[in-house]
């Protein structure tokens, strides 16, 4: 599959979650990016630089303004189904890859990780 730029959240919890999730993810993508800076890992994204991007708990600052970028560049960006990007999720992809990419996350419960519902998954297919 694709290069996928993440980031990692502050608490522990929170970072072994998503720890967890990259050691499902790796054997599924090509590798992982992390530049520390969601707004950069969107950027990317619209500059063809990663082809996925996700992160859980940021701040509107932090997705905003690049948000308007990926999309302009033809990405969609969104949070959990239903949702635009949020606290909760934020998710990106070109639209042929992002089914494919929601569905990985799925499988390493990036829902849960997201606050989601407990034993289960938030994030399904589009």
């Amino acid at each position: 599959m694709s290069l996928v730029a993440t980031g990692f959240g502050y608490s522990v919890e929170r970072r072994t979650s998503q720890a967890r999730c990259v050691a499902r993810l790796l054997p599924q993508i090509r590798d992982i990016r992390r530049a520390g800076a969601a707004s950069v890992d969107l950027c990317w994204l619209a500059e063809g630089k990663v082809d996925a991007s996700y992160e859980v708990g940021l701040k509107p600052w932090d997705y905003t303004a690049a948000t308007v970028i990926a999309r302009e560049a033809g990405a969609q960006v969104t949070g959990l189904p239903g949702e635009p990007p949020n606290e909760r999720l934020v998710v990106a992809a070109n639209p042929a890859l992002l089914p494919e990419f929601r569905q990985l996350l799925t499988a390493c419960e990036v829902g849960e990780i997201a606050g989601g519902p407990a034993g289960g998954n938030s994030v399904q297919p589009a």
